[in-house]
């Protein structure tokens, strides 16, 4: 059985691998295309490159075009594209299928990578044994959408496992001095690339902290924290003079030709709130519909959280709590369930932490007759849409192409 602790997550990986998307869609072109303009012409404009004229995720600013993307995540692509472009002649114009190939490696595959690393190592799941443990690691190699944007370049899986990554230095017991250093880095990097997502991890990471924590701790938090956000809103306000994100900048999309003026950009559901908090959870794009996995890792977290002396308890209230805020937050502030993609991506940071106590859900259920039932009914579901991502994570899923054909007015 020991042998499955390997084999399970290198099937996972080479199947990514294997599926790898090196056509370039609109959310990947944008970001290539600041690359393409850092190294080539020494600039954010993406205007007078391909990429930037074909891409719809660009905003408008002194008539100039700029990609729409937090620029953290652009700038180190850049930083591996420049021996390519300077070294070995290999240019995104010629080469792209090489170019995002190579990207989607080192942003895809080996985020994914780690995330698997972390979760059978570090997680509950390593106290689990045989049939247990074939469970969890089909859960975690093979339960969610993550494997389908393990074959893309986003801002997802990386700012996912550096969520993980934070989460478990939080969690974790044996802390030194440089704990809350690294904490707070891996926090303040994934705020910086998933702005949104990620700042509200950060955000609730620190409040926990603070009434937590002893105040010496949440400084060199903070003081960690604080750089790669700090870039982030100093980008911001150099080009627009306000401390936000350009794709919170709603009159920066007003260009001529844009196109997200058009009623159809953003799904063309013009769903009520109710409605839109439905497909978000339960619908279309759900995260337990598609991922019904994390209904018993929901439940398990709603059982953790009045065991006040229990050593998860802390951590339940936290992921919970987040997953509360997520939803709430997207639900209100946003639409078209993160555009044209199989399930929610805005909803990434979550999964790993969900599978987190997924895996305290089998350790404490499996030897349950009726449990182990439920749960594979919610693996086989899940299964199905983690392989249906990695058929190409940019395009309906099967529920949104059936909701349409049969529901949607």
């Amino acid at each position: 059985m020991s042998k499955v602790k390997y084999i399970i997550p290198a099937l996972a990986l080479l199947i990514a691998l294997c599926s790898l998307t090196v056509t370039v869609e609109p959310n990947v072109a944008s970001r290539l295309a600041t690359v393409q303009a850092l190294v080539e012409q020494g600039t954010f404009v993406i205007g007078d490159t391909q990429l930037g004229q074909y891409t719809c995720d660009k905003v408008y600013i002194e008539e100039e075009f700029y990609s729409s993307k937090p620029p953290l995540q652009s700038i180190v692509m850049a930083a591996i594209y420049y021996p390519l472009y300077h070294v070995f002649n290999i240019t995104i114009d010629a080469n792209l299928p090489i170019v995002a190939g190579i990207y989607g490696v080192i942003f895809g595959v080996v985020p994914l990578a780690l995330l698997f690393y972390l979760l059978i190592g570090y997680s509950p799941c390593r106290a689990l044994t045989d049939s247990a443990l074939l469970a969890a690691l089909l859960c975690i190699c093979f339960g969610t959408i993550m494997n389908g944007y393990g074959t893309t370049v986003t801002n997802n899986l990386p700012s996912a496992l550096l969520a993980y990554y934070a989460f478990l230095l939080f969690i974790d017991e044996k802390r030194d001095r440089f704990t809350f250093y690294k904490m707070g880095f891996a926090a303040g990097i994934c705020a910086s690339i998933a702005v949104v997502s990620g700042g509200l991890f950060l955000l609730l990471l620190g409040v926990f902290l603070l009434l937590r924590e002893r105040v010496s701790s949440v400084l060199k938090f903070s003081l960690a924290a604080l750089p790669p956000v700090l870039f982030a809103i100093a980008f911001y306000f150099h080009f627009t003079g306000k401390p936000i994100p350009f794709y919170l900048q709603k009159d920066l999309y007003d260009y001529p030709g844009t196109i997200w003026s058009h009623p159809t950009v953003n799904g063309d559901y013009n769903d009520s709130w109710y409605m839109y908090l439905f497909h978000l959870s339960f619908g279309h794009h759900g995260f337990y519909s598609m991922m019904p996995v994390f209904l018993l890792s929901t439940l398990m977290l709603f059982k953790l959280l009045p065991c006040k002396e229990h050593p998860y308890e802390k951590a339940a209230f936290f992921v919970l709590a987040l997953t509360i805020y997520y939803f709430i937050l997207f639900t209100m502030f946003t639409d078209g369930y993160s555009g044209l993609n199989v399930g929610n991506r805005w909803f990434m940071i979550l999964m790993p932490l969900h599978l987190h106590f997924l895996m305290r859900w089998i350790q404490q259920y499996h030897r349950e007759r009726r449990a182990r039932l439920v749960l594979q009914i919610c693996l086989a579901v899940s299964m199905f849409n983690c392989l249906n991502s990695l058929a190409g994570p940019w395009r309906e899923s099967l529920y949104e192409t059936v909701y349409r054909k049969f529901f949607a007015t």
